[in-house]
């Protein structure tokens, strides 16, 4: 046999060389790291810097190179702070939902993207069968309820650089299929960038990176407070986020797309605000696949729909019925506002709040006095903290000011002012306010 001649070049050029085999297995250098590691950009696994010489030997050995003046001590001895200077050098991970495996954020630093591209062969048919369409009827029984929804998790496959601004609240009783539904989504992702959790604080707590990470989060049966809704409007409103990660050097600002849902057999699965438009709550679904009068038949039909979703021969199938759904209709910036998402929030919000939302529903300027009054004929059992009170009228958009009542600047008072949206100040009073308002002073003055 005759044996291969090998190139001759030298450490810089092997170095280099090596460098682009390391590069095109996607590897690449974390220096927001301590100490600074690498990390497998396609994978997002990490590995210590030794790992250059550890993989030197094979790569060199099936090369075809040798090296002039070749001195393996002092070769290897700082390999890897020769070969990490010609690899990209990034501050960690990122999510965007694009084909970059490099990406940089809008102060120029240099991330790995972590989303995997996920774009199976399309099928000859992309229809899914019509006992899936049958569950879907069976799970959210409104029509338009239904199409919203569905469109939501077809614009995270045909549109997942748009994040919409709302999520999905499905509530219903149990064995009604609930979570199946997102298995949808988890198909079609193959399951990546997809989390479900059981607690809300994973995504809210310090550390955490579950929304920057992923493109839908599912919470499961689990009830949160108004401080979490407000946390998570919060997440739902901002396109990047400051997160903290652990052994990391300093906060970071990560970009998010993930879509929100949450799933529970609550009545309220989540304590919501008077003003929260950011939930698409579906009419709780009380019926089982579709008129099973016994939980044998029920399950069935359910194993039938799940093994269906689930199997991976459908994936194909799933992913481009989502991806070419027509979104004719669907809004990311509106949800449609339902009668479910009405009654949780008069269930969330406490008797006298509701009753400040309808004293200032007209939205006039007021007196603190003339509420009062108004509040303890409502609610003569109750006592009205003006600490709390105040918090209750500044949710619904109120800024209070001290102002004169009358043109001789005798009579001021403090009024509290309706502010419009995005206005930090309210509008100056009327005529016709400021007549209004002595009357409902001398009112209050003369019926405490």
């Amino acid at each position: 046999m005759t044996k291969q001649t090998k190139t001759e070049i030298s450490e810089y050029e092997a170095i280099e060389k090596y460098a682009a085999y390391l590069h095109d297995l996607s590897w690449c250098v974390d220096i927001s790291s301590k100490p600074v590691q690498l990390l497998h950009a396609k994978s997002n696994h990490i590995a210590a810097t030794d790992t250059i010489k550890i993989m030197w030997r094979s790569w060199f050995q099936s090369s075809g190179y040798k090296i002039k003046d070749f001195k393996l001590s002092l070769f290897m001895r700082d390999l890897h702070i020769h070969v990490m200077s010609h690899l990209i050098q990034t501050f960690g991970t990122s999510l965007r939902p694009t084909n970059e495996q490099f990406i940089k954020n809008k102060y120029g630093a240099t991330y790995c993207n972590t989303y995997a591209v996920v774009a199976p062969p399309r099928p000859v048919s992309v229809e899914l069968p019509d006992f899936v369409h049958d569950y879907f009827a069976t799970l959210m029984p409104v029509e338009e309820e239904r199409k919203q929804v569905l469109m939501w998790l077809g614009a995270t496959i045909s549109q997942p650089l748009i994040r919409p601004v709302w999520g999905v609240m499905l509530h219903g009783d149990s064995r009604t299929g609930k979570s199946l539904l997102f298995k949808l989504l988890y198909a079609a992702l193959e399951g990546r960038h997809f989390e479900n959790t059981f607690d809300f604080t994973t995504s809210i707590e310090k550390f955490s990176e579950d929304l920057p990470n992923n493109l839908f989060v599912e919470y499961a049966d689990k009830v949160g407070t108004k401080d979490t809704e407000t946390k998570l409007k919060q997440w739902m409103s901002e396109t990047e986020c400051t997160i903290k990660i652990k052994n990391g050097q300093k906060s970071v600002q990560r970009e998010i797309y993930t879509r929100l849902a949450i799933t529970s057999n609550k009545e309220v699965p989540l304590k919501v605000d008077s003003h929260t438009r950011r939930w698409l709550a579906v009419q709780r679904c009380t019926r089982k696949f579709p008129l099973a009068e016994d939980d044998a038949r029920n399950m069935a039909y359910y194993r039938k729909v799940s093994d269906w979703v689930q199997d991976p021969a459908n994936r194909a199938t799933i992913y481009h019925w989502l991806n070419e759904m027509s979104l004719d209709g669907y809004d990311p910036q509106h949800c449609l506002e339902t009668p479910t998402l009405k009654t949780m929030i008069e269930s969330s919000t406490p008797m006298v709040e509701q009753s400040i939302m309808d004293f200032v529903e007209d939205r006039q300027p007021f007196l603190y006095s003339r509420l009062e009054s108004y509040l303890k004929d409502k609610h003569p059992n109750d006592k009205f903290p003006e600490d709390l009170m105040r918090i209750y009228i500044e949710r619904a958009c109120f800024k209070r000011s001290r102002l004169f009542l009358d043109d001789e600047k005798t009579m001021r008072e403090y009024v509290w002012m309706p502010l419009k949206s995005g206005k930090l100040r309210a509008d100056n009073l009327t005529d016709e306010q400021r007549i209004q308002l002595i009357k409902d002073r001398d009112f209050v003055r003369c019926f405490p």
